[in-house]
């Protein structure tokens, strides 16, 4: 694959994007060049006051922004703010070119959210998930709009910990609450499972809309400089690793301009116009074609996490997921 740059991000008028955690890091500098190209950007986020810092710093830094950037208070661990951000894009947009799922909190201590499940499960699978299925309409009707001209693009934000963490269940079994929560284990386990849902929903999404103009595309944007890492020092179950994130890593850490390339270049690149050849493309850092983990690939897996997230929507939201995706596909 060639290098990608921001200057091989295309002409973006017209278009319309969410990218979901875009305060600061990766989310930021996508929302940034998407506006810069053209995009109509909404920014999805917990906190209005840092939004509004970042749309500042935005365009205090590029001067050519075109699109306009629009916050919406998005908070990806309380499925009550997803369902009702979902409805206020709605009433605002009736076409969705690029989904970007980017929010995502990092190795924290353990904490459950208001529904009882672990809150990196919450904030960086559950979630995410939950808000791409209540946005499948409006992107599967813009998908139709756009067919021989551009693919629509979902993007899932993962990381290097969904190869990291290991094959094989229970690791990463969403079968019962008390399994996914596990709080014995590991705080970088329970966010290496959650980024492995980042990869069976990309997969899942890939299956159930193989027929859609769509492209369903997952990545690790490598070691990137973001605020990810101060949460991660204050576990202090972590030990020797604690002390590697907090002193070491960050000299092996690349910007995030560079961490965003990726995710850009899922979002936009032409070459992924081909859907039936990249739906459910896997990138490695840098925008590489790669594979993910196999446990990452089981559709064993992935049925099971998509069964979790729908029963969650009924018991939290009362949505049927199953009939949210029937009515997309209609």
């Amino acid at each position: 694959m060639p290098s990608f740059s921001f200057e091989d991000i295309p002409d973006l008028q017209g278009r319309v994007a969410i990218v979901t955690g875009g305060t600061s890091g990766i989310g930021e500098v996508c929302v940034r060049e998407l506006a810069r190209k053209g995009c109509r950007v909404y920014l999805f986020a917990r906190n209005q006051g840092r939004a509004e810092e970042a749309i500042k710093r935005m365009h205090e830094h590029s001067k050519d922004i075109k699109g306009e950037i629009t916050y919406m208070q998005c908070d990806t661990s309380d499925f009550e703010s997803v369902q009702t951000a979902v409805q206020q894009f709605k009433s605002q947009q009736d076409r969705l070119d690029i989904l970007i799922n980017n929010a995502g909190i990092m190795a924290v201590p353990y904490s459950v959210n208001k529904d009882g499940i672990e809150i990196q499960q919450a904030t960086n699978a559950v979630g995410p998930a939950i808000l791409t299925v209540l946005l499948l309409d409006v992107l599967v009707r813009t998908a139709r709009q756009t067919a021989g001209k551009y693919s629509v693009r979902i993007v899932q934000t993962s990381s290097s910990a969904e190869y990291l963490l290991g094959a094989g269940p229970p690791k990463h079994s969403w079968d019962s609450l008390e399994q996914i929560n596990r709080e014995k284990k590991s705080t970088w386990t329970r966010y290496g499972q959650s980024k492995v849902a980042n990869v069976l929903l990309s997969k899942e999404l890939s299956r159930i809309l193989a027929k859609e103009n769509i492209c369903n595309v997952s990545l690790d944007p490598g070691g990137v400089k973001t605020g990810l890492q101060a949460h991660s020092k204050m576990d202090p179950k972590m030990g020797v690793a604690r002390w590697l994130v907090s002193t070491v890593l960050p000299y092996m850490l690349v910007s995030p301009d560079k961490g965003a390339l990726s995710s850009l270049y899922a979002a936009t690149s032409t070459n992924l116009n081909d859907v039936e050849k990249y739906n459910g493309l896997h990138l490695a850092p840098g925008a590489k074609h790669s594979t993910a983990a196999k446990h990452s690939q089981n559709q064993q897996f992935s049925q099971s996490f998509m069964q979790f997230v729908k029963s969650t929507a009924k018991k939290s939201i009362n949505v049927d997921l199953d009939q949210e995706i029937e009515h997309a596909k209609q």
